[in-house]
């Protein structure tokens, strides 16, 4: 398991049995399993209803939420390529890469899952802290302002009450600009969801933040790149404490 820099849980790759329970009951339940194509924009995004699983093989039958001949017709076809997929279960996004192959009955598709699956953790339940190696800013209004921490839904963000009066809680900050690390994320709204005060450094306050109506390619976009800085942290911080252990 991956742990950012305040050393909260991040993400997961599960066991073989807890994904094989996870697969199981998606197919039980029909759930929804997200389909898509990498750079593939929001609106393109399929829905499939979970259909059954063969643990033997790793692969979950699924087919498409809308009619067959309409997808034929308005979709691109999937089927053959590397495709990834996204699911809920337990309470928690999971995420997965397969290639989107043929099912058994007509209209039906297989996902091949004997890779890793992983499991993020609740949005609450992980945050990557800024550093001096994870620089993270917002602009939005010609302002720019640094932030303590970031997650997959939101972030943190450090003003000055008498200079940025609009930014309080209830607020909806529009057309943002996220930086992490100098990888630009467009935001097209902030909802502001706590102040705290002189919390920050410099008695700055702190603003809590959720993303709104992030579309699905960024929202991809930005999991992936939280997640590969944090388990960057983790290893760099896993590197120093074996060193300190082992002395100079």
């Amino acid at each position: 398991m991956g742990r950012d820099g305040g050393g909260k849980r991040w993400f997961s790759v599960l066991g073989e049995e807890e994904k094989a329970l996870a697969l199981d009951g998606l197919a039980r339940g029909g759930r929804t399993v997200h389909v898509w194509r990498k750079g593939m924009a929001e609106k393109d995004v399929r829905p499939h209803a979970a259909r059954g699983f063969d643990r033997a093989s790793w692969t979950l039958t699924v087919a498409p939420r809308k009619a067959p001949l309409l997808a034929s017709l308005l979709e691109e076809d999937l089927t053959g390529l590397p495709v990834l997929c996204r699911f809920v279960h337990g309470g928690a996004h999971h995420f997965a890469q397969s290639v989107l192959g043929e099912g058994p009955d007509p209209g039906s598709r297989l996902l091949r899952l004997d890779g890793d699956v992983f499991r993020g953790s609740r949005r609450e339940d992980y945050r990557l802290a800024a550093s001096p190696r994870v620089t993270i800013t917002f602009a939005a209004g010609g302002d720019e302002f640094p932030c303590e921490d970031i997650s997959a839904g939101g972030l943190g963000l450090l003003f000055d009450p008498a200079r940025h009066p609009g930014v309080r809680k209830g607020a909806v900050l529009e057309g943002g600009l996220l930086r992490l690390r100098g990888v630009p994320y467009p935001i097209p709204a902030l909802a502001i969801t706590g102040i705290y005060e002189g919390a920050g450094p410099d008695a700055r306050s702190r603003a809590g933040g959720a993303f709104v109506d992030l579309p699905h390619q960024t929202a991809e976009r930005l999991f992936v790149q939280v997640n590969a800085e944090a388990r960057a942290d983790a290893i760099q911080q896993e590197i120093l404490g074996k060193k300190t252990e082992g002395g100079p």
